[in-house]
C-alpha cells in the first residue's frame, strides 16, 4: 500500500509538483517531496472537525472562568446583618436637624434693684481686684512709705475721673492758691497723691528689661479678668456691634496709636461689643 502510494506520489511530482524547468530535480529530492505529501494528506484534520474541537476548547475555557467566579464569591465574607443593603422601596425617615436655639435656660445677671454708681462699679473693679493692687503697690513701694488701703486706693481712682472731667492747666494747679479744687486738696495733700501715682503697680508681675517701654504683659492679667466681669454682667439685647473705638490719650506711650479720621486722633485702639444700653 505504500509502495502504491509513494509511486503515485512520485508520479505526480514528475507531472509537474515539484519539477521545475529551469532546475530539474533529481530523484532523491522527489522521493522526499512525495513523503512530505503522504505525511501531510494522512495528518489533515477536516474543517468540521476543526471547529468541533475548537467550540470544545471555549467551552472548557468558559466553563473554568465560571468556577473561579463561583470560587471567589464563596469566599467573600457575608456582610453583616445589621447594616442595610440597598432596596427599591421608599420609606419615609426623619433625619435630626440642627438646634439653632439652646435647650438650656439661659440665665442672665441680675442688677442692684437701686444701683449707684459705685454699685456699677464695683461689678467691674471688684474687691479682689482692688486687694491685689493694693498688695502689689505696697511690695513694690519702698519700706518707709504710708502702706496704701483699698478705701485710700478708691479714693484716688475717684480724684482721677474727677481730674479727666474737670481739667486744668497742670497737675499742680488742684493745690494751688489761684485754682485749688476742695474735691482734691481735701482727699489728698499733693505729695502723697503723686507718691501713689508713682509707685501704684497693677500686678505681680515682674516687669523685665524687655518689657520696660510695653506695658501689656504687665495689663494683660487685670486686662483678662475684666474681659471675664465684662461678659458675665453683658445681658445682650436684639442687635448686637461689634466696633473698634479709640481712648482718647496724648502721653507718653509705646502703643498709642494717631488715626486721624477718629474723633480722637490719638490714643488706644480697643474693640468694644455694643448691645442696647451696654458697651
Amino acid at each position: 500500500m505504500a509502495a502504491s502510494s509513494s509511486s503515485m506520489a512520485m508520479e505526480e511530482a514528475k507531472e509537474g509538483v515539484f519539477v521545475s524547468s529551469s532546475h530539474p530535480l533529481s530523484t532523491d529530492d522527489i522521493a522526499m517531496g512525495a513523503s512530505l505529501l503522504l505525511f501531510v494528506q494522512d495528518n489533515l484534520i477536516p474543517d468540521d472537525q476543526l471547529a468541533v474541537q475548537a467550540k470544545a476548547a471555549a467551552e472548557a475555557e468558559a466553563d473554568e472562568e465560571a468556577d473561579e467566579e463561583e470560587k471567589e464569591e464563596e469566599e467573600v465574607p457575608p456582610p453583616p446583618a445589621d447594616i442595610q443593603s440597598w432596596t427599591r422601596i421608599i420609606t419615609h425617615t426623619s433625619p435630626p436637624l440642627p438646634s439653632l436655639r439652646s435647650s438650656e435656660k439661659i440665665s442672665f445677671p441680675q442688677l442692684p434693684s437701686s444701683p449707684t454708681p459705685f454699685s456699677l462699679f464695683s461689678l467691674f473693679f471688684t474687691p479682689q481686684i482692688a486687694n491685689q493692687i493694693v498688695k502689689s503697690t505696697n511690695e513694690f513701694a519702698p519700706h518707709d512709705w504710708t502702706p496704701l488701703t483699698v478705701s485710700e486706693l478708691f479714693a484716688f481712682f475717684s480724684v482721677q475721673l474727677y481730674m479727666s472731667i474737670v481739667p486744668l492747666p497742670t497737675l499742680h494747679s488742684y493745690w494751688s492758691e489761684l485754682y485749688r479744687v476742695p474735691f482734691v486738696a481735701d482727699r489728698f495733700s499733693r505729695n502723697r497723691f503723686l507718691e501713689i501715682q508713682s509707685y501704684l503697680r497693677i500686678t505681680d508681675v515682674e516687669v523685665l528689661p524687655e518689657h520696660a517701654h510695653n506695658p501689656i504683659p504687665v495689663l494683660a492679667p487685670l486686662a483678662a479678668k475684666f474681659n471675664q466681669l465684662f461678659a458675665q454682667h453683658c445681658k445682650p439685647g436684639r442687635s448686637l456691634t461689634l466696633d473698634e473705638t479709640m481712648v482718647a490719650y496724648k502721653g507718653g506711650s509705646s502703643i498709642k496709636q494717631y488715626i486721624p479720621l477718629k474723633p480722637h486722633p490719638w490714643g488706644f485702639k480697643i474693640f468694644c461689643l455694643a448691645s442696647q444700653g451696654y458697651l
